[in-house]
């Protein structure tokens, strides 16, 4: 079995973490960016370091990759740790497995492939993180040989790589064409009109092809002459989804052991064996591993759920932006000023080609939102929009309070207006109807006793006393 073809990350950059974190050496790297190796200071303890570029063009498979591997807690899963940020990258920071993945450790064996009792060794601790997987409803979507590590001796066997994975509490239902296409189920390929899956049940049949792959060291679908060209190994899948050919499982393995890869491969999902059902078979209990081992992974603390979400939503900007940018999947509603939400229906979209190559050359997921982004996304605009609506609510209730004053003010003012009138048209009367010759005027022509105004006077100064007031 021929090595496939990796990308070189060489040239990435390296990056720098802080005072705690010492960075010992370049990995390798994955569809999104180097994978570097550090040792964490204060406890000594070494870490798988992933590098993504930030910024608005940071892919969602990350997002979706780090979201369900940040819910995951199992031995036979490679543990997330935290997420934190540099001023150009996304630093994802997991457990780090010294052993290698297993795509390595069978080219290394006589043969390149493993005898029954070593593959079912590893296979059942397979099945282990796998059940747990869709026991909290994540299914992988891209199980491979390479994305499968090992560590300690006897060696633990841990998955990785969650790029492609689907999680039923917050993803849409699964319909896109992605995984890598010596492993992936015929539903998936031939899927034309892009209708949803099982996701669990591809899984199930990726499983049965690493089973496959262990015992036989090649691809159980796959051309003989160039089994690493994939464009062949497609169009061999397609054939057998056809019913042109039946499976073969190798010859080189018990009845049982080859019963249960007939049951695996099966071309129809519904009928395919479950987790459930392979763990009850007698092949699969045999020199079962106990309890699963010490972990020393299992001792760090991981970082708290809410916190990666802030993290991610802020690793869409760069340092210095002048304003966040909008997440992907979301329209806009001129007229009332809102962002909606995608539907889940339009999360996934579009006929995504397979991924022609491991690793370097994943198929790509349309460019929208994982629901953990979506949640959010929509938490923050919540929270935006009760601070607006409390500062609008502030402002009509301090322009109601001074509508109300000027209108007081406005009523007092009338009121004095209409009393000056009243008093003057009285005062003016009782100066018509008093005799000429009263003792209490003074003669025509007269002026009136010293500090005595005139009726004049009087009404003139009601008047200006009403205005002024």
């Amino acid at each position: 079995m021929a090595s496939p073809a990796r990308t070189n990350h060489k040239d990435d950059p390296f990056v720098d973490l802080g005072p705690e974190w010492a960075r010992i050496k370049r990995l390798g790297g994955g569809a999104h960016g180097s994978v570097d190796l550090f040792r964490h200071n204060p406890t000594m303890m070494q870490f798988a370091v992933k590098c993504v570029p930030r910024g608005s063009s940071m892919t969602n498979n990350v997002e979706r990759e780090v979201l369900n591997h940040a819910m995951l807690n199992h031995p036979k899963v490679v543990r997330f740790k935290e997420v934190m940020l540099t001023p150009t990258k996304l630093a994802v920071i997991s457990e780090f497995c010294a052993g290698g993945d297993v795509f390595n450790y069978v080219m290394k064996s006589a043969d390149r492939k493993l005898p029954e009792h070593i593959a079912r060794f590893f296979f059942q601790q397979f099945i282990e993180g796998l059940e747990y997987m869709h026991s909290v409803g994540v299914g992988h979507r891209d199980l491979k040989l390479e994305n499968i590590l090992l560590d300690g001796n006897p060696p633990r066997l841990k998955i990785c790589d969650f790029g492609y994975s689907k999680s039923s509490r917050w993803d849409s239902a699964a319909n896109s064409k992605v995984g890598t296409a010596a492993y992936v189920a015929p539903e998936v390929i031939i899927n034309a009109q892009n209708s949803n899956y099982d996701a669990m049940a591809v899984d199930v049949w990726s499983a049965g092809v690493v089973l496959h792959t262990l015992l036989a060291g090649i691809y159980p679908f796959c051309n003989y002459q160039h089994p690493n060209n994939e464009q062949l190994i497609m169009k061999v899948l397609v054939e057998f989804a056809r019913g042109h050919f039946p499976y073969i499982p190798p010859n080189n393995v018990s009845p049982d052991c080859s019963q249960l890869l007939q049951r695996m491969l099966t071309l129809e999902p519904s009928r395919r064996i479950t987790i459930a059902e392979i763990k009850a078979l007698p092949w699969f209990k045999q020199n079962q591993p106990g309890p699963s081992m010490p972990d020393p992974a299992q001792n760090f603390v991981q970082q708290d759920a809410a916190e990666v979400r802030r993290i991610l939503l802020e690793a869409r900007t760069m340092p210095g932006s002048p304003a966040q940018p909008k997440m992907p999947g979301y329209h806009h509603d001129g007229a009332a000023g809102v962002e909606h939400a995608p539907s889940f229906e339009s999360l996934e979209s579009g006929d995504m080609p397979i991924a022609m190559a491991r690793r370097a050359t994943a198929a790509v997921l349309p460019q929208h939102d994982p629901a953990g982004m979506v949640m959010m996304k929509q938490s923050a605009q919540v929270q935006q929009a009760q601070a607006q609506a409390q500062a609008q609510k502030a402002a009509l209730a301090a322009h109601a309070h001074a509508q109300a004053a000027q209108a007081q003010a406005a009523h007092a003012q009338q009121h004095q207006l209409a009393q000056a009138q009243a008093d003057a048209s009285q005062a003016a009367a009782a100066a018509a109807a008093a005799p000429a010759a009263s003792q209490s005027h003074p003669p025509q022509g007269q002026a009136p006793p010293p500090g005595q105004p005139t009726v004049e006077e009087a009404l003139r100064n009601l008047m200006m006393s009403a205005e002024t007031g």
